[in-house]
């Protein structure tokens, strides 16, 4: 019950701010060479608690997706979720556990989508969301524009931002749509810049 709750509220508030900016707006697109000319960017580990759903839905929250073992990106798993016809359409699809991040700090975000026959509604996305230490939400958005029709394996990023007091971020997978989407190899890794003499 709790965390049906808990989702109801994130997806509330992904609505709200949804219909206010697009992820092109909110997107931060990393820029090499304007502090320092002798600086470059390396991606550190994948923060998502597994990623490809090898392992079920843990590290996740999924009441819609169900684990496809037949079609992946990489792996052997992907979460799949299937809205036929007639359905009322809402925001489906989950979000992970909470992620730890420092506020204030670049971030690379990405994740690969499947799609078959994709229609209606707002389509097909990832999105994140960061926290404050009392669990409010400071900013939100999908990565990219939502994805319709039938299309293999695409892959969508963005590079972001935390904002000032952000504890924690939940990357979702957002789906208001009828038809099949499949999502898989879900990443979240800090942008860490180095020299390059290093």
């Amino acid at each position: 019950m709790e965390k049906t709750k808990g989702l109801l509220l994130f997806w509330a508030c992904c609505f709200f701010l949804f219909g206010m900016v697009t992820g092109e707006e909110l997107r931060l697109d990393i820029e090499t060479g304007k502090e320092g000319k002798n600086e470059t960017v390396k991606e550190g580990k994948n923060l998502v608690i597994n990623p490809g759903f090898e392992n079920g839905i843990r590290g996740w929250y999924q009441p819609k997706g169900k684990i496809d073992t037949e079609e992946f990106h990489s792996g052997s798993a992907s979460l799949k979720i299937d809205i036929p016809e007639g359905i009322q359409l809402e925001w489906f699809g989950g979000y992970t556990d909470d992620i730890p991040v420092e506020p204030n700090t670049k971030y690379k975000i990405s994740g690969w989508i499947q799609g078959r026959d994709i229609h209606g509604g707002r389509g097909a996305s990832i999105s994140y969301g960061f926290y404050d230490k009392e669990k409010k939400v400071l900013s939100y958005a999908h990565i990219s524009e939502g994805l319709f029709g039938t299309f293999q394996w695409k892959k969508i990023e963005s590079v972001i931002q935390s904002p000032s007091g952000a504890v924690c971020v939940k990357i979702g997978t957002p789906y208001m749509a009828y038809g099949t989407v499949w999502f898989d190899d879900i990443s979240l890794t800090k942008e860490e810049k180095f020299s390059a003499q290093d």
